[in-house]
């Protein structure tokens, strides 16, 4: 929740997806990590969907009445509450149980990467210009 004059609703949506996409390269690592386990089953992260919803339910409850559809509407939201959430494949893929393909865990570990290094950015950038408007523009 925005707490500070820096913060606002693109800083706590930034926050919460990079905490997402953490959790979700762990969770790729432990999927990785028990290959061999048998009836292992592998963990999904779903925080996209949830992030979509919550967006979504918010443009829906504008709490702000608007006489012109040009008007900007403002709600002041929690973003902290929208949690990603692991969840267990039932598929089975193999003989033992196990549902892990090495090569589906790494195609999600790189787009996972992807996703890390543009909110990283994202998130340095919006720092650098604080930075520069604290300097006064130097």
């Amino acid at each position: 929740m925005s707490n500070g004059f820096w913060q606002n609703k693109t800083m706590d949506i930034l926050r919460v997806s990079l905490d997402a996409v953490s959790l979700r390269h762990k969770t790729i690592s432990n999927n990785i990590a028990n290959i061999n386990t048998p009836n292992y089953k592998r963990q999904l992260v779903n925080f996209e969907e949830e992030l979509g919803k919550y967006l979504f339910n918010s443009q829906k409850n504008t709490p702000l009445k608007k006489t012109n559809p040009q008007h900007i509407t403002y709600e002041n939201r929690d973003y902290s509450v929208i949690k990603p959430e692991v969840r267990e494949d039932k598929a089975i893929l193999r003989t033992d149980g196990n549902n892990v393909d090495i090569d589906l865990e790494l195609s999600i570990l790189a787009e996972n990467t992807v996703k890390f290094n543009v909110l990283s950015q994202t998130i340095n950038e919006k720092f650098s210009k604080l930075k520069s408007v604290i300097r006064g523009g130097r």
